[in-house]
């Protein structure tokens, strides 16, 4: 940190008693500090053995002391006829947001590691994929290399077909097939 930048705020900082009343207080009473504000009105925050300077998520302990904390204070009853209902909402907010559980730093470290694992078996899944249909496209083109080397082969060895026994006979004139059938006239 510069020394020119300015240290951030702790929340005794920012925080400051509130008057129980919504008239204003006074001025002889804000020269000097009171006696005993009473629970309702200061957030009296217990101070931290040791200040984080990272942002790190609240766990499940903090979460609770916050909760048993609002509810010491009596934020939430509900004959608190001395909260006025701005600090009553602010209360129901403290709550709900301390409801929501956070994830668990451990949770989260073996979701990335399933996440991981299945992109891996993804991948594996894939290159298996493409490598049949390399396998496939391989094999079917040596069967069309075969078939065009059997018709081929049958075109030079083969004796002739019934095709052309037809042609041969209708070139020539003749009635009749080399097997002695008798042809019909084609339309």
């Amino acid at each position: 940190m510069a020394s020119n930048e300015t240290p951030p705020l702790d929340l005794s900082d920012i925080m400051h008693p509130l008057s129980p009343s919504p008239a204003p207080v006074p001025p002889e009473i804000t020269t000097e500090p009171p006696a005993e504000p009473p629970p309702t009105t200061e957030v009296e925050m217990e101070p931290s053995s040791s200040r984080n300077p990272s942002p790190e998520p609240v766990d499940e302990g903090e979460f609770q002391a916050l909760k048993e904390r609002i509810k010491k204070l009596g934020l939430l009853a509900t004959d608190a006829a001395d909260l006025s209902p701005r600090e009553n909402e602010l209360a129901r907010i403290a709550i709900r947001l301390t409801s929501v559980e956070p994830p668990n730093p451990s949770q989260i470290v073996r979701q990335a590691e399933t996440i991981a694992q299945l992109i891996r078996q993804r991948d594996f899944l894939i290159r298996q994929a493409e490598e049949a249909r390399a396998r496939w496209d391989a094999e079917r083109e040596g069967w069309n290399r075969k078939a065009e080397a059997l018709i081929a082969q049958h075109a030079r060895n083969a004796p002739s077909t019934y095709r052309d026994e037809v042609s041969a006979a209708v070139s020539s004139g003749c009635p009749h097939y080399a097997d002695g059938r008798v042809s019909l006239p084609m339309v």
